[in-house]
């Protein structure tokens, strides 16, 4: 899975748009990650909605997953320090 970044200040992609195509990918639903990570459904659906999540969740997803979302937020702060943007 590539994570795409958008090159204009402040423009993220929805990390729970990241986790449903990786979910897709892997031919896994939302049900499926419900009860591997112990959240309801609906929370999940709710988190998938958000442009950003909860760090606990985000953990929990990425193990179930076996794939670090948490290199997308990390790809933004190093583009930001090299484009020269101050947090």
């Amino acid at each position: 899975m590539q994570i795409k970044t958008n090159t204009m200040k402040n423009e993220y992609q929805c990390i729970g748009d990241l986790i449903k195509e990786k979910l897709k990918e892997e031919e896994r639903t939302v049900t499926w990650l419900s009860k591997k990570t112990g959240y309801t459904r609906s929370n999940i659906y709710k988190a998938l909605k958000l442009e950003y999540i909860h760090t606990e969740l985000l953990d929990r997803i990425s193990k179930v997953l076996e794939y670090d979302f948490f290199t997308y937020y990390s790809s933004l702060l190093h583009k930001s320090e090299n484009d020269g943007i101050d947090s």
